[in-house]
């Protein structure tokens, strides 16, 4: 199944150190208000659980389990600005200084462009409030500057074949307008990203395969706090 996502925000929060359990209950009751969303096709909240696997940045200053991320996707961008004017947002800039660290560091509100995404049902129960998601992988990349638009058509490349297989269930390839970074989530079990983490996009992008990219991605395993699909 797709959908008609077109754009969407791109939100890394860092909460405080001692503020992890209150941002994770923060982004669930967020939940709860993203549901009066009609325009807003997917919400994820999401928790980083690893520094980057692969890339250039093998020992974050920031430790994962205070490290979290808001993704969420919307049809056009009168969908996205209600959002940003919405009670989500406006709760969040309320507790910024108490949950998060200071400065960018804390919170950016990065727009992004979908070049190709996947929307599909995950196996087993979808009854509570990740829908079946498990865990998924963040993959943050930088095209070479002469090579935007080829990296944007190995994207929806990517989209096509992934529509194509099993796994996994949801899969969004984006771009930051503007830049030349380049982004991935893809959610589903630990099975789901294993398979990714293995396979052979995963490979050629690792080894640059085309000489795309300025260096190796930037890949950290993510575990779900909160969906809406």
């Amino acid at each position: 199944m797709s959908t008609p996502a077109q754009l969407g925000l791109f939100v890394p929060l860092t909460a405080k150190p001692s503020e992890a359990t209150a941002l994770s209950e923060f982004l669930l009751a967020g939940h709860t208000l993203v549901q009066n969303e009609p325009e807003t096709l997917q919400w994820f909240a999401i928790k980083y659980t690893s520094p980057p696997l692969f890339g250039q940045n093998p020992t974050p200053d920031t430790p994962p389990e205070t490290q979290f991320l808001i993704f969420d996707t919307f049809a056009a961008d009168a969908g996205r600005q209600a959002h940003l004017a919405g009670p989500i947002a406006a709760a969040l800039m309320k507790n910024r200084e108490a949950l998060l660290v200071e400065g960018d560091a804390g919170v950016a509100i990065q727009p992004i462009q979908l070049l190709a995404h996947k929307v599909t049902k995950p196996a087993g129960d979808a009854s509570g409030v990740t829908q079946g998601l498990q865990v998924g992988l963040r993959v943050i990349f930088t095209a070479k500057a002469d090579k935007i638009d080829a990296v944007k058509e190995h994207l929806i490349t990517v989209g096509k074949d992934t529509l194509e297989e099993d796994s996994p269930p949801l899969w969004f390839g984006f771009w930051f307008p503007g830049t030349n970074k380049f982004g991935i989530l893809g959610l589903g079990s630990e099975a789901d990203r294993e398979a990714r983490l293995t396979g052979p996009a995963a490979t050629k992008m690792r080894e640059n395969s085309g000489g795309l990219f300025e260096g190796p991605p930037e890949v950290i395993n993510v575990d779900i706090v909160a969906a809406k699909f």
